[in-house]
């Protein structure tokens, strides 16, 4: 019977297990949210990481990318400055991006003075010896102007009838195949909005051509 007893006092009765199995307090309530939000930290901390270590080696090796080219450029340059590929005396970097000549030929404009030697006295190595390179793009300027010129009268005469003010016969339309003078298309022009300095550049030989090129694709 002794026996007994003890063996029923090991065995936990009902109230004692109601007992364990109360639920849990306001403190450890506060433990484990203090776990569970450490944990989650932990988490992202964890997939930052692993993000990084994936993409820091391409990241790096762009980086490493741009520092050589940027390290190439300058290599480069540098060996411009040091280098004279036509033996002119002027550096290949500076007759590239300072007086704009040919770093292989010593004398760009060959006009007998090479580059270096021109550059020394104060001249345009671009323009040979006894020209005047300024009064050259003034006339390539004018001709560019003169052409667009003629191409207005083109497009003006291909498209209105001549009037002939200044003859006998008032209001007399000239057709797009006949023969008006030079002040009949000057006035015509003029009519039509072109400025007067504009007409001034184009000659009569120009005008009458232009006239008659319009004249002959319109029949």
């Amino acid at each position: 019977m002794i026996e007994d007893d003890k063996s029923n006092n090991n065995i936990p009765n009902s109230e004692q297990l109601v007992e364990q199995q109360q639920p849990l307090s306001k403190k450890h309530k506060i433990v484990a949210g203090i776990l569970v939000v450490f944990g989650v930290f932990v988490f992202v901390a964890w997939i930052v990481q692993l993000k990084n270590s994936i993409s820091s080696p391409f990241a790096y090796k762009g980086n490493e990318q741009n520092q050589s080219n940027n390290a190439t450029t300058e290599n480069n340059d540098e060996a411009l400055k040091t280098k004279d590929s036509d033996k002119d005396g002027l550096s290949d970097w500076d007759e590239l991006n300072v007086h704009h000549t040919s770093p292989y030929l010593e004398d760009s404009d060959s006009d007998g003075f090479s580059d270096k030697q021109e550059v020394d006295n104060g001249k345009d190595p671009n323009c040979p010896a006894g020209r005047d390179c300024s009064v050259d793009q003034t006339n390539q300027q004018a001709t560019t102007t003169v052409n667009s010129n003629i191409n207005n009268v083109n497009a003006i005469v291909g498209t209105q009838p001549v009037t002939t003010p200044n003859l006998n016969v008032s209001n007399t339309v000239v057709p797009v195949g006949g023969q008006p003078d030079t002040a009949t298309l000057r006035q015509l022009l003029f009519q039509n909005g072109m400025k007067k300095d504009d007409l001034d550049k184009i000659s009569d030989k120009d005008l009458l051509e232009a006239y008659a090129e319009t004249a002959s694709n319109t029949q």
